[in-house]
């Protein structure tokens, strides 16, 4: 007995080995885009955010940007472009010429990211025209979405405040707790 299972064993082995094709490898490619999220005054006042924060955004982008043709980079928030313009005015003019070429984009078309529970809808919309309205002056050319990366969830009227001020799209990276699991009871597929 304990031979014919050897045996069957090793036929079972050998036949795969001779059935088995060689597959063509498929080549995958993965297509990523660098942001950066800064909350102005999370830990630290506004003074520091431009010193320091804007400062490294700006110059460590601009950077790449340059060194690699192909990295493209979004970042949100009209308030900190209009710091950048302020503060540091040749660096500026710089980003200014990336973002014609498409490398670099507006994340979100608002003034600030803010929270959206609390807010009223109108408070919104003032948010978003007040970041269009800088982004057209300063670039000719306007955010399409909105990006609340860091929220604290998201309220029922964003859909139409978005809808109604032209934008197409929405993203976030906060769709549920940390705590929540990737699967289980989870309605999202995933929470990011």
């Amino acid at each position: 007995m304990k031979n014919k299972v050897i045996m069957a064993m090793a036929f079972s082995l050998v036949m795969t080995t001779l059935s088995a094709q060689p597959v063509a490898e498929k080549k995958y490619k993965a297509y990523m885009v660098a942001d950066a999220h800064l909350d102005t005054q999370w830990n630290w006042d506004v003074q520091a955010t431009i010193k320091d924060h804007i400062w490294r955004t700006l110059t460590q982008n601009l950077f790449l940007l340059e060194h690699y043709p192909d990295y493209i980079f979004n970042f949100e928030g009209a308030v900190k472009y209009m710091w950048m313009k302020e503060y540091y005015p040749e660096q500026f003019e710089e980003l200014r010429k990336y973002v014609k070429l498409g490398r670099w984009h507006f994340a979100g078309s608002t003034w600030e990211s803010t929270e959206t529970l609390i807010q009223s809808p109108e408070s919104e919309i003032r948010n978003i025209l007040l970041g269009q309205t800088f982004f057209r002056k300063e670039f000719g050319t306007e955010g399409t979405d909105l990006f609340f990366p860091d929220s604290f969830g998201f309220g029922w009227t964003l859909p139409s405040v978005a809808a109604h001020c032209g934008l197409i799209g929405f993203s976030s990276q906060k769709l549920e707790w940390r705590y929540k699991p990737f699967y289980g009871n989870s309605k999202l597929p995933y929470t990011i």
